[in-house]
């Protein structure tokens, strides 16, 4: 992928001819940008986390709305706790990957095709993983984005779940998505872009309850 750049606040990606176009956003359309909040920039650069070492053409391939991205994901990447598609052994030993380059690798050696097809063996994750792919994507096309540290009570009734969602700035303001969860099912919420009226404390209102921890802590954001 060429080089990426800033504009109006928003994401602008180079597709390697010169020309650049702005990025489209969650709902594949273009972006009229508002100018950024101080420190949006930040975001956009790769941490050693998310940072994809030499599979960076896989990350490059993938769609622009997180929607896509999402989507593909979900095909390379499984809930250790999802039921049958998990198997044993050395497998479980997968959620322990952590860096995204390390499940790239994984996933090229054992499969290597793109990702929209379907693995029969997927990565073998937690929802933290979910968020970094898509974060790890989303900033190799010059999106500022970045990992939540929260509980949703969309996954368990009266329960709030630890979760992690991605947090990213599509121009105007900052959206909280769940990559994890297929939006084409009923959760009550939309998955792609789940309400900031959620940092409350009200747990039953079938949101995210993010704790405000600070930025600098890797453990909430990444």
């Amino acid at each position: 992928m060429g080089e990426s750049g800033a504009v109006a606040g928003g994401a602008r990606v180079n597709e390697g001819g010169g020309a650049s176009r702005a990025w489209d956003g969650s709902a594949g359309a273009g972006v009229r940008s508002a100018p950024a909040p101080v420190g949006v920039d930040r975001w956009r650069a790769h941490t050693p986390f998310t940072d994809p070492g030499g599979y960076r053409e896989v990350l490059a391939a993938l769609p622009l709305d997180v929607a896509g991205i999402g989507a593909r994901v979900r095909k390379v990447l499984t809930h250790y706790r999802s039921g049958g598609l998990v198997g044993v052994g050395e497998r479980w030993e997968e959620i322990d990957h952590r860096w995204v380059e390390a499940m790239l690798a994984t996933d090229v050696a054992r499969d290597g095709r793109e990702w929209s097809v379907q693995r029969a063996e997927p990565l073998v994750g937690c929802c933290r993983d979910f968020a970094v792919l898509t974060v790890a994507a989303l900033r190799e096309h010059g999106v500022a984005a970045r990992s939540r540290v929260g509980f949703a009570s969309y996954l368990n009734r009266d329960f709030g779940t630890d979760h992690v969602v991605v947090e990213y700035w599509d121009g105007q303001r900052w959206v909280w998505a769940d990559t994890q969860l297929d939006p084409q099912v009923g959760w009550g919420v939309d998955p792609l872009d789940l309400s900031h009226r959620s940092v409350s404390s009200r747990i039953g209102q079938g949101q995210v309850i993010v704790r405000p921890l600070h930025a600098g802590q890797r453990c909430a954001v990444r």
